[in-house]
């Protein structure tokens, strides 16, 4: 067997491959049609933190979410997507030895920036627990299908969570709501508890926010840095990519206090000069829409997450008619999707890290591009305990309508290559 798997449907990354509005594409036209030399400049800044325009239109943007007014000159910065955000942070306020504190699962580039930096990751697990309500709201949205595999979902251990961010070398908590990869959006107690732990014990919070406007099946998203204590210390991250479904735009940015903004942004200029001038202000363009058009009756805004809202649906029907169990998301582009009860066949190794392929889920997916020419991620991704990453799969629903139709026709074939066992092991 070779090392080349016929793959016809990928799941595994967070790209819309859907044709973008015609209200982007409009302010895309606009933005070219604006563009000149001198816009280059305007585009850095005169501080090095992107265009004032753009940073101009976010603090108003954020004025109501934020709960306060935000200083566009001092107290928001541009970077070249949210992952040059993060690097960009971390490196300005982290130094070696220091202890970030993730919830395990955790989205995977959190770990290698921590690493970077020369600090060390350090874990408080999120605990997967009955969700009878999800359960009850699963029986209604599923008409009727199966649904006993959908009551899952992951809370917060507080007790372990104090003694990490208690540690003396604690200095800093990144969160990320709703969440990569489990879908969770934490809710205003936990963010309220985790709030009182971050002040209490000083811990500077870097809170990833860029699926904030994913948001599903009727919940809320909040942002931290709104509660008390938490504006001097939080760092929020956001993403024109993820909001509006332009991932290769690249524009991203930070929001936060002087004090941490201004440390920020002197590694920002020794590592980047912001996205280019056109993306900036289509993006501006785009936000700026959101905000003159409070009354409409959609916003893009909207129509994407109503678009996002039909995708989920029809994943979430793919999974039921599977027999696969999931937790249904709150919020972002992902699915978590639970394989304890399947064992995927054996094949020819050859070429493979042997000892990687006893882990299941790696086992699995590479097994299932062979075999149906699905690609998806495995958990040991996401999981810093890798007995329970070896359960999970994670699978990304946006994508268009004809890559979702033929990830169906491969999920319906799994009873025919994997074997199933009667019942889910609960604990698994």
């Amino acid at each position: 067997m070779t090392k080349n798997p016929k793959v016809r449907v990928t799941l595994t990354n967070g790209y819309s491959d859907d044709p973008p509005d015609d209200i982007i594409r409009d302010a895309y036209a606009t933005a070219v049609d604006d563009f000149n030399r001198c816009e280059i400049q305007q585009s850095i800044g005169d501080d090095g933190r992107g265009s004032m325009e753009l940073r101009n239109v976010l603090s108003q943007f954020y004025l109501s979410s934020m709960n306060r007014t935000i200083d566009a000159n001092e107290e928001v910065m541009v970077c070249t997507g949210a992952g040059d955000c993060l690097h960009v942070c971390g490196t300005a306020l982290l130094k070696p030895d220091d202890n970030v504190l993730l919830m395990d699962p955790y989205f995977d580039k959190y770990r290698r920036m921590i690493l970077k930096t020369g600090a060390l990751p350090i874990y408080t697990e999120l605990q997967l627990v009955d969700d009878d309500d999800q359960c009850a709201i699963n029986d209604v949205i599923c008409n009727s299908i199966e649904t006993h595999k959908c009551n899952k979902k992951f809370i917060v251990n507080f007790s372990d969570m104090e003694e990490k961010l208690s540690l003396k070398n604690t200095k800093m908590l990144i969160m990320n709501s709703p969440n990569n990869p489990t879908g969770k959006i934490f809710s205003i107690e936990e963010l309220h508890k985790i709030a009182e732990l971050c002040v209490k014990h000083d811990i500077i919070c870097m809170s990833d926010e860029v699926y904030e406007f994913a948001t599903l099946n009727g919940n809320t998203h909040y942002k931290i840095a709104s509660f008390d204590g938490m504006w001097e210390r939080t760092l929020t991250i956001g993403s024109a990519g993820k909001a509006f479904e332009i991932t290769g735009f690249k524009v991203g940015w930070v929001i936060g206090p002087t004090r941490l903004i201004r440390r920020a942004a002197a590694v920002l200029r020794t590592v980047e000069q912001c996205p280019s001038a056109i993306t900036q202000r289509t993006v501006e363009l785009l936000i700026r829409n959101e905000l003159a058009n409070p009354s409409a009756p959609k916003s893009l805004l909207e129509k994407l997450n109503d678009r996002l809202h039909s995708k989920l649906k029809i994943l979430q029907n793919i999974l039921e008619r599977s027999g696969f169990e999931f937790i249904l998301p709150q919020g972002g582009w992902f699915f978590m999707v639970r394989i304890s009860n399947y064992t995927a066949p054996p094949f020819d190794v050859n070429g493979y890290d042997v000892a990687l392929l006893k882990r299941k889920d790696i086992h699995f997916v590479i097994s299932m591009a062979y075999k149906l020419g699905l690609l998806v991620l495995p958990g040991t991704m996401f999981f810093r305990s890798k007995t329970a990453a070896t359960n999970w799969l994670r699978i990304s629903f946006v994508k268009n309508s004809e890559m979702l139709h033929q990830a169906g026709e491969a999920f319906a074939a799994v009873s025919t290559w994997a074997t199933r066992t009667s019942s889910y092991n609960k604990h698994a």
